[in-house]
């Protein structure tokens, strides 16, 4: 069995608006990441998926909860050696390449840059090593290494990204919508390229996005998320062969399937939820077509399916 590498208790974000009311964009999410796997975060727009994978690598401090990174809490002030530590083991990729990039710097010197940053290679030769190491893994070309950002592709400025990020060997990597701006021809590649370093580097990963096709190719465990709460989660090929949650069910309709037959796909109806209101039944229950009394008044919590002790679903009638 895998040892825990990040562990979530609790972790609830609350932004405060200029009116005065607060948005609950993460609320009471409980979840543990093994080290050496591969974990999918899916859900729509505003979810809050951003804003979980930006606590986990401390770009955001949670409201509420807390956050343990190899067993040691990363939540609030931490002394300036366990932190820089941490930045070095935790790293992140974010959606629009171009803008995580210094147009002014070459590739070279983005990828090295980390290295100086953390004082790693004693010298500019043992840091080239490095650099050309990484560059090989990414699959960048060496002639690219003398370019600026605005003289490559989509796909070429995310593998440095991505590059950049590894250069460090981290342990934790959170991929924020990395691939969902490309064309799907080097979506595919990118995936491919980060199934290799999953596999080759023993990563830890989340992937954040609203693709389930890439969330389910890449990912050994999918989480998926519903307005802040984390409603299913298990084991990606029990999740696709056995979705248990309404909502699960929908995005899988929406994503897959579709030649199906129009009445058998399921459509989704009903308002959302006012996001400065706490919700005090399931979070689903203003869309969800089996949503009863009890939905409404009580919040569901994640709990096993019987067959499948992996597989957590937040529904009260998830048998359906």
């Amino acid at each position: 069995m895998s040892e825990n590498l990040v562990k979530a208790v609790n972790l609830t974000k609350i932004y405060e608006r200029s009116d005065g009311n607060k948005v609950y964009a993460v609320n009471g999410v409980n979840f543990e990441l093994k080290k050496g796997l591969s974990y999918g975060l899916v859900g729509e727009s505003g979810c809050g998926k951003s804003t979980l994978g930006q606590m986990l690598v401390k770009l955001l401090e949670p409201t509420e909860g807390d956050i343990e990174f190899e067993g040691k809490t990363i939540c609030g002030k931490m002394k300036r050696a366990d932190e820089n530590d941490f930045r070095k083991k935790a790293q992140v990729v974010f959606q629009n390449p171009y803008d995580s990039l210094n147009p002014k710097m070459k590739i070279y010197e983005i990828i090295e840059e980390p290295l100086a940053i953390h004082k790693i290679g004693k010298t500019k030769k043992e840091r080239a090593g490095l650099v050309n190491e990484i560059r090989t893994l990414c699959g960048l070309d060496l002639s690219v290494m003398e370019k600026y950002p605005s003289e490559l592709s989509g796909g070429q400025r995310q593998r440095v990204c991505i590059a950049s990020s590894m250069i460090l060997n981290p342990e934790f990597l959170v991929l924020d919508e990395a691939v969902s701006s490309l064309d799907v021809l080097i979506q595919a590649q990118i995936l491919n390229m980060l199934k290799k370093l999953q596999k080759n580097l023993n990563l830890t990963s989340l992937f954040i996005s609203h693709n389930l096709n890439a969330v389910s190719y890449v990912a050994d465990v999918i989480f998926v998320m519903y307005l802040g709460h984390i409603v299913e989660q298990g084991p990606v090929e029990e999740i696709l062969k056995n979705p248990l949650h309404p909502y699960t069910k929908a995005l899988f309709s929406a994503s897959y399937n579709l030649n199906q037959k129009e009445e058998k796909r399921m459509v989704l109806h009903g308002e959302l939820p006012d996001p400065t209101k706490k919700i005090t039944g399931c979070p689903f229950a203003s869309r969800c077509p089996f949503a009863e009394d009890r939905c409404r008044s009580e919040l569901p919590v994640l709990k096993s399916d019987e067959k499948n002790p992996g597989h957590l679903c937040a529904c009260w009638k998830s048998s359906l």
